[in-house]
């Protein structure tokens, strides 16, 4: 959505912002999907609305697909950015990686803790395509 300047002039070319998506001269270049809100955390500070088990609305594994593909058509080198919650309790998450690695994304992937991740987890991400992954520190300790 594009809205005008009360003197006829685009916002954006008076006040130095970036254009809407897909109208302008900078393309698309980060996403960040939080791609399911279960967790194995229960952080008060979590902005995910963090739950044990999986949203029965959270996007389907072709509803992803759509979503990265398109992401991914909307400029060159774009990154993807796997969170959650915790994105490793998703079952189709390779197959996420591996889609959005087709469309030619950098995909990483940004769990809770790391705890999940076993050897064979960790090549199953290399091969599906994952460039990176992250994970935050948590203390149960208030400060």
């Amino acid at each position: 959505m594009t809205m005008k300047h009360p003197h006829g002039s685009h916002p954006a070319h008076s006040h130095g912002m970036t254009q809407p998506l897909g109208t302008g001269h900078r393309p698309l270049a980060l996403i960040a999907w939080e791609t399911t809100r279960a967790c194995t955390l229960s952080c008060a500070h979590c902005r995910a609305a963090a739950q044990e088990c999986r949203d029965p609305e959270e996007l389907s594994t072709q509803e992803g697909i759509k979503l990265l593909q398109e992401a991914a058509s909307a400029g060159p080198h774009v990154i993807a950015i796997l969170s959650g919650g915790e994105p490793l309790l998703r079952p189709d998450l390779e197959e996420l990686i591996a889609a959005g690695t087709a469309a030619r994304m950098t995909v990483v992937i940004s769990g809770n803790d790391g705890l999940l991740l076993t050897d064979q987890r960790i090549a199953s991400l290399k091969k599906a395509g994952a460039k990176r992954f992250s994970f935050s520190i948590h203390s149960d300790q208030e400060s």
